[in-house]
């Protein structure tokens, strides 16, 4: 009981502050998927390659429960985070036969428990990483505890929940083989190896059928395409291990975006730095393979990263690609502690548990600070992306963030300038130009909103959110034949623009088209239904 009370105390300490935190980034697009009807026969998001209905669940679950307010869903969150740290204490009871046992478990979940890696994770509304953790946990608790059907199931809920669990079998697998199979002196080791992979085919049948449900839903099994050679995706990826492994043990400093990099020779000093510690990572695999619940706790993290060590520079926010996230690292960072821990009391020394616990109160100290510190990051868009700007300034999507916050708040002229640079930035970039369309409207600089709203037309002719503002400037304009046919083609495009639904029923209103004006007003309030003008002109019109 004393352990849990340290462990509720750390989390409240170091996450407690996240709880005003605000919904950032596309948490409002997870967020208002209110209804559950086929959440398992669609991705995330539209278009997107992610699969992931029991969080897509979970995030309905929680808006039933809390509405729009994200203070429901931070305490859901640090909950959930509280509840893998208590987890993970009782996985390292069932882990250790030795006196040392409790203390051991205790300084692991602390240390994963106030991490600085997890300010996202646990800071932002619905990232995701605590449920896929809740049942990584569980899977291996109850695969420990030997009891196969709970594992299974919480692995299936794992997979729902996130991709990366794809690889947790291969982690599992080196626990699941004996020791007499891991021992070569022993001759039985074929035997034992054997036996070990009878113990993991279910997990990987579970992975089969997962993988075939997510070619189903959204059309392929392991995503898009990185097109660079590959010696240099094997450097890069060599570095964001590096980078990733620096992140664990040294979690300073913390960044919200990483840009894209990519190295291209070997004798770049990270490249060779990075090489050696991969090297010096297969040597101290080979000197575990005695040991398998150390040989386990070495190779976890690398296992469950190998997916995002893949794709590195493949995550997009907005048209900006990024390097490494932070996040990521919520489910690797659970057994890291261990093994750092288990190598620290494997040196020599009779007050080796002395300098443990001492070692342990520095860190909670140092991580506890540094992690209050990041939370701030996640507390609004505005701070957040400020961040990125700051630490990345040519970060466009982070630019044409702020742009759509300063216009909100009607500070028109900085709004313009960010859209502006976006667009310089980024050419390509056709919401840059969209968005500074509004704002030039908003001013009532209507031809220099045309100009944009056309640029981003140029670079995405179907673009229907461009449509629809280049209608809202021609209806302004009073050039009402043009609005419609702008209208129009945003609705052919998008069926559910609410703004071109309603501005075509206050024309055709106008013009006496009675049943096109009803029928318009009808399709704006299918989209929203709560939508008060609509509701008003539609009753109007049916008496």
């Amino acid at each position: 009981m004393r352990s849990f009370i340290i462990l509720i105390l750390l989390v409240a300490l170091a996450f407690g502050n996240s709880l005003q935190n605000s919904f950032v980034w596309d948490d409002n697009r997870l967020v208002l998927k209110k209804e559950i009807l086929s959440i398992f026969t669609t991705p995330l998001w539209e278009n997107s390659l992610y699969y992931r209905p029991v969080l897509n669940m979970f995030v309905v679950f929680n808006y039933k429960l809390w509405g729009p307010n994200p203070l429901g869903f931070h305490f859901i969150n640090i909950l959930l985070h509280l509840i893998n740290a208590i987890l993970l204490y009782r996985v390292g009871l069932l882990l250790f036969d030795n006196d040392n046992k409790k203390l051991i478990s205790l300084i692991a979940a602390s240390i994963f428990a106030i991490h600085p890696v997890h300010n996202e994770s646990v800071g932002r509304s619905v990232a995701g990483e605590p449920l896929f953790g809740l049942f990584i946990i569980l899977c291996l608790y109850f695969f420990l505890k030997e009891k196969r059907f709970l594992s299974l199931l919480t692995f299936s809920l794992a997979l729902l929940s996130k991709e990366f669990a794809v690889m947790f079998p291969f982690a599992l697998a080196i626990l699941a083989i004996p020791e007499k199979g891991i021992n070569p002196v022993r001759k039985d080791i074929s035997n034992g190896v054997k036996r070990g992979m009878v113990e993991i085919i279910p997990y990987m049948v579970l992975v089969g059928l997962y993988l075939l449900l997510r070619k189903m839903v959204v059309g392929t099994v392991f995503g898009g395409r990185v097109d660079q050679p590959i010696f240099t995706r094997v450097l890069t990826m060599a570095v964001a291990t590096l980078d990733y492994l620096r992140l664990l043990l040294i979690p300073y400093p913390i960044s919200p975006f990483y840009p894209a990099r990519w190295y291209t020779s070997i004798l770049e000093p990270k490249v060779m730095i990075a090489m050696l510690v991969l090297i010096s990572i297969v040597f101290l695999a080979f000197k575990s393979r005695k040991d398998k619940v150390m040989l386990f706790l070495l190779l976890f993290p690398f296992i469950m990263l190998a997916p995002v060590i893949w794709k590195v520079n493949s995550f997009l926010s907005g048209l900006d690609q990024m390097y490494i996230a932070e996040r990521f690292l919520y489910v690797p960072a659970i057994l890291f502690p261990f093994f750092v821990i288990m190598s620290a009391l494997k040196l020599k020394g009779s007050r080796k548990n002395k300098y443990l616990v001492i070692g342990w109160l520095f860190a909670v100290m140092v991580f506890v600070m540094i992690t209050i510190s990041s939370n701030r990051i996640w507390k609004n868009n505005l701070i957040l992306f400020s961040t990125i700007v700051k630490e990345s300034p040519t970060a466009a999507s982070a630019h044409l963030e702020l742009g759509n916050i300063y216009c909100n708040q009607g500070r028109l002229n900085e709004a313009i300038e960010k859209y502006s640079f976006a667009s310089r930035l980024r050419p390509d970039y056709a919401e840059a130009h969209n968005n500074l369309c509004i704002a030039y409207s908003k001013m009532g600089r209507l031809n220099e909103a045309l100009e944009a709203c056309f640029s981003a037309l140029r670079l995405r002719p179907d673009y229907a959110n461009a449509h629809n503002n280049i209608g809202n400037v021609y209806l302004n304009l009073g050039h009402i034949d043009s609005a419609i046919k702008h209208y129009q083609t945003a609705l052919r495009v998008n069926s559910r623009m609410l703004d071109a639904h309603y501005n075509l029923g206050i024309i055709y209103q106008q013009r006496g088209l009675i049943n096109e004006a009803i029928k318009e007003f009808q399709a704006a309030l299918k989209i929203q239904p709560d939508l008060i003008q609509a509701r008003q002109y539609l009753e109007s019109l049916q008496r």
